[in-house]
């Protein structure tokens, strides 16, 4: 199974919706932030934040770990940043949810 590349995600994240900024924050070519919120490197960018979301991929001590590849699970993070970015408005719609 593969999972498709950073510009096919944004195509069908984005392509007829109301949803087309180009300018999410990204933490690297492939990988926006969470669910587009800023992006902080520093002390000084978390003051006044209620919240802060730290993603970290979780990594077996082997090759393979319940029949998922090492590169999977260390993409892991990564592919939550892409998916949550279907919900710039924090409306989550599967839930009813607005989490902003």
């Amino acid at each position: 199974m593969s999972y498709p590349d950073w510009e096919q995600v944004k195509a069908e994240a984005f392509d007829g919706s109301f949803l087309t900024r180009s300018d999410l924050p990204m933490i690297d070519a492939e990988t926006p932030t969470f669910m587009a919120r800023p992006l902080a490197t520093s002390p000084q960018d978390l003051q006044g934040a209620d919240v802060v979301i730290i993603g970290s991929s979780y990594v077996a001590g082997s090759e393979e770990y319940a029949g998922v590849s090492r590169s999977d699970w260390m993409a892991a993070a990564k592919r939550v940043r892409q998916q949550s970015n279907r919900y710039l408005s924090g409306y989550v719609q599967e839930f009813d949810m607005d989490v902003f």
